[in-house]
């Protein structure tokens, strides 16, 4: 038998494939141990990304990760890091559309990195999805076009390119506090231009 610590190495070395089909079926806490040490961060940093909230983004994140240990055919998962931001995608969508319906369709595409993926929560959704896809999305690009230069290229980068703050940085040549400023009066003031387009 292999000892704790050699276990543990082996484990690391394993793909995640593996490790969730011998989780589901012996239910052994080591191969959940090294999934959850591998991508709960990720998970966490995912939600927080969305929500904007600490204590939420802990608590959505232990689910999802719950979630992805009991997932279907673990042996046809192309990528783990693809299913977990698909699944945190859409519990925090799902979240923000219950907690405010017209701010939860702003989110849909300010947040979104990748607005043309297709949400796979059920059909009803994503039929939803496609038919007000077109609109929204001009709204967001029409909304963003009116923001001051600044705010522009740096909400777009960072929302619309999924670019982190460092890459802002180099990319624009802003400062890092000048980069936050401008995303977070850019967010503010793109939200009122997107809250007057769907009023109208």
């Amino acid at each position: 038998m292999f000892s704790t610590v050699s276990r543990r190495e082996l484990l690391k070395h394993e793909n995640d494939e593996n490790l969730l089909i011998n989780y589901q079926a012996d239910k052994n806490p080591s191969f959940a141990n090294e999934l959850y040490a591998r991508y709960i961060h990720l998970i966490y940093g995912a939600a927080l990304k969305y929500l904007d909230d600490k204590s939420q983004s802990k608590e959505l994140a232990l689910q999802v990760f719950g979630k992805i240990l009991l997932v279907k055919n673990p042996e046809n998962i192309k990528s783990l890091n693809h299913l977990i931001y698909t699944m945190v995608k859409n519990e925090c969508l799902s979240i923000l559309r219950k907690e405010n319906t017209k701010q939860g369709k702003e989110y849909d595409w300010a947040l979104t990195e990748n607005p043309e993926e297709v949400y796979v929560e059920n059909e009803a959704l994503t039929s939803e999805l496609l038919e007000e896809e077109n609109n929204y999305k001009k709204q967001l690009r029409d909304s963003i076009q009116q923001l001051p230069d600044q705010q522009k290229i740096c909400v777009e980068l960072f929302f619309l390119k999924g670019k982190k703050y460092k890459e802002i940085i180099l990319q624009t040549g802003y400062g890092e506090k000048q980069v936050k400023s401008f995303i977070q009066n850019g967010k503010r003031n793109l939200k009122k231009l997107l809250e007057n387009a769907i009023s109208e």
